[in-house]
């Protein structure tokens, strides 16, 4: 259980983004391959990243220097499953005593062999995304789509959990084109068990044919997936959730963004940039430099001071995006 205090000291911190003295969360790109090329998808398209899985060593060497974390997330721009070393990461990860290990995967390739080392490994979350319920090669949307029998493997996974570890969470992407499928993937979700339901915007800057909502339309969807997810019995989070109330005071007007506040990205090179949305906007090396130097140069505060600027373009950080 959290503490209380600790955790309204931590938000004041963070209302008044006074910046940690060293990050606490990190996401490790451990592979820019892909078993999908969705449409929706910057991975090749804008960002270019290189294709690579990230080295063992590299990994285990960036682990060693960013400890302690309290939360390490293994997945980039690609598919997680795909490394061959993913199990050997988590594990080593728990090892050092990280208590969250996240991945998100789009479940393609969720075999009874996957399932068995992902419950047996230390994971503590599982993110599934999915983003309609058609049968492999029906009508698919411009993301992860296939989602029926994806579902299905997702709901053997939970047959065989032993108690509530790892959480498995349902991320869909909406769009005005599933959403009639969103209501249907919350049953499913509620039906078989899974934790929670993570509805995310459709990021449509890579790609002007994307259709997605207005920002008075994605309110007003996200108002009823909330409504009916309660009745479901399920657990959401929805962008409207996110930019309301109390926590949208951690955007301080659209000018600092809460994600990079305490977190670091790390490519499959080694290299420290502040967000998986800006790969090129290097930081530093973990591999040659230690991540104080790097979280407190010059170079980070710059960053800090100008995000408004170097972020300008991304919806998340403004929550009154512009629509096409």
């Amino acid at each position: 259980m959290k503490n209380p205090v600790k955790k309204l000291v931590g938000g004041a911190r963070r209302a008044v983004y006074l910046v940690p003295r060293r990050p606490e969360f990190a996401q490790f790109e451990i592979t820019n391959r892909c078993n999908l090329n969705c449409a929706m998808c910057p991975r090749t398209k804008f960002y270019k990243v290189k294709i690579a899985d990230m080295p063992y060593e590299v990994y285990e060497q960036a682990l060693n220097k960013l400890l302690p974390l309290r939360l390490a997330t293994l997945t980039g721009w690609g598919e997680p499953l795909l490394h061959k070393r993913l199990y050997d990461m988590i594990r080593l990860a728990r090892a050092r005593g990280v208590p969250s290990v996240a991945i998100t995967t789009n479940g393609v390739l969720l075999n009874d062999e996957h399932i068995e080392n992902l419950l047996e490994s230390g994971l503590t979350a599982l993110r599934v995304s999915v983003d309609d319920l058609a049968e492999p090669g029906g009508a698919e949307t411009a993301g992860h789509g296939g989602g029926a029998e994806i579902m299905n493997k997702v709901a053997r996974l939970l047959e065989r959990r032993k108690g509530a570890s790892p959480q498995v969470a349902l991320a869909v992407t909406i769009s005005p084109e599933n959403r009639a499928d969103v209501f249907r993937l919350i049953d499913r979700a509620a039906g078989i068990g899974m934790d929670m339901v993570a509805l995310m915007r459709l990021n449509d800057r890579f790609d002007e044919s994307l259709k997605r909502y207005t920002f008075e339309e994605e309110r007003q969807v996200c108002a009823e997936y909330e409504s009916h997810a309660a009745r479901a019995g399920i657990k959401i989070g929805t962008p409207r959730q996110m930019f309301d109330g109390i926590r949208s005071l951690l955007y301080r007007g659209g000018e600092k963004c809460p994600v990079t506040y305490d977190s670091v990205y790390v490519t499959t090179e080694g290299k420290i940039t502040p967000c998986c949305a800006l790969p090129k906007l290097v930081m530093g090396d973990i591999l040659t430099q230690d991540i104080a130097d790097i979280w407190n140069s010059e170079k980070f505060k710059r960053f800090r001071r100008d995000q408004r600027k170097v972020c300008a373009h991304c919806d998340l950080l403004d929550k009154r995006y512009k629509a096409r």
